[in-house]
């Protein structure tokens, strides 16, 4: 009997736990809105404008921004807590997330390139009526002067420090906002695109919290040749949500012309299997264009590299690899005499829209060995 009654009482007990369960989740589910808009606690110039279409991480999954600027929750499973988070593709390591700070970001015409600057925010049901995203990192806002005849068109600006790392990939803790730098970072970022400098110009490069510990070099890059400058940020703080601004005084431009490796043909003994391909990239300040062969910064390094064509067959050259240091490039053969020209790119992927060939290299196996290179 008295064990009858000890499983009656159990299921009870069973019972009204699954129902109480049941209405906690019942609760959670009918508490949850069905979309929700929010705010960007960072200063106006930084405030991405969301549109239509634009894409938001919720809880590791994705959401369309909708035409009234809402985000649909009805894909969304219900729960206690949600993490909201831009760019949508950040990755989630247990409950952080991790943002990528590009050492390459995209030059805007106003304000900072939103694929470059994280928000994230944790709330319940209740919090999306009064959602504010929080900032991982700031700007350093540049304004630049006019730029002399003949250098008004910019394709990339470098900001260089020898001591600071200006960018790392960053982990966010979400329920604490504690933010840890993840691994070793780089010296140096890019703003690339077609930059007009005609009436100078406000840039704006996404960077982490940081106090400097020394002046900055910057690097304008355009199809005449470069420009130096140095602007004094020793001591100087960059904040979440904030703009750091600097001007630019007097910009020191010297016309150059870029070019890769030290030879552009290639002479191949016949049989050869594999050649490695010199692709260094170098420029030249002599106006009869001869080859000086002064080393280029690292953002001149090729980020591809691809066959264009041969006259042979579709495998006379089987595989082409660009270097893990970017200045070289290994073309597999199948042994047979013939041509092929393979060039390299500015993109990582060469088949992009966007990429350009930066230079091209004629491959020729001959069909007798010769001993001199063709420049």
């Amino acid at each position: 009997m008295k064990t009858y009654i000890k499983y009656c009482a159990f299921i009870m007990a069973a019972f009204c736990s699954c129902t109480e369960d049941k209405t906690i989740v019942e609760e959670i589910i009918h508490k949850q809105p069905v979309a929700f808009s929010f705010n960007q606690a960072v200063e106006k110039e930084l405030q991405i404008d969301f549109k239509a279409g634009d894409l938001i991480g919720v809880n590791e999954q994705t959401c369309t921004m909708l035409a009234n600027g809402q985000i649909s929750l009805y894909e969304i499973p219900a729960t206690a807590d949600y993490i909201v988070y831009h760019p949508y593709d950040a990755k989630f390591s247990e409950k952080n997330i991790e943002f990528n700070i590009p050492e390459q970001q995209e030059f805007e015409e106003k304000g900072v390139n939103p694929a470059s600057f994280p928000l994230y925010a944790i709330t319940n049901n209740e919090g999306f009526d009064n959602l504010v995203m929080n900032p991982v990192c700031g700007s350093l806002k540049v304004t630049v002067p006019a730029a002399d005849e003949g250098f008004t068109s910019v394709t990339s600006v470098t900001i260089k420090s020898k001591e600071d790392v200006l960018v790392n990939d960053l982990v966010v803790n979400p329920s604490t906002n504690e933010i840890v730098q993840k691994g070793e970072g780089f010296h140096s970022v890019t703003l690339k695109g077609n930059i007009d400098l005609t009436e100078g110009k406000d840039l704006y490069f996404v960077l982490p919290s940081i106090t400097f510990s020394e002046d900055l070099e910057i690097v304008f890059h355009s199809v005449k040749g470069e420009g130096t400058a140095i602007v004094n940020v020793k001591g100087k703080s960059i904040e979440k949500g904030k703009i750091l601004s600097i001007s630019v005084g007097a910009i020191n431009w010297l016309a150059t012309s870029n070019y890769y490796g030290k030879s552009n043909s290639i002479i191949v003994a016949p049989g050869t299997r594999t050649v490695t391909v010199d692709c260094t990239p170098y420029y030249t300040t002599d106006i009869n264009y001869s080859y000086e062969n002064i080393l280029a910064d690292n953002d001149k390094l090729p980020l591809s590299a691809k066959l264009l064509w041969n006259d042979v067959s579709t495998n006379f050259v089987t595989k082409v690899t660009l270097a893990d240091d970017r200045k070289s490039f290994l073309v597999d053969l199948n042994g047979e005499c013939g041509n092929a020209v393979v060039a390299i790119y500015d993109n990582i992927n060469p088949d992009a829209e966007e990429a350009n060939v930066l230079w091209s290299f004629h491959i020729w196996v001959t069909d007798t060995a010769l001993s001199f290179k063709l420049r």
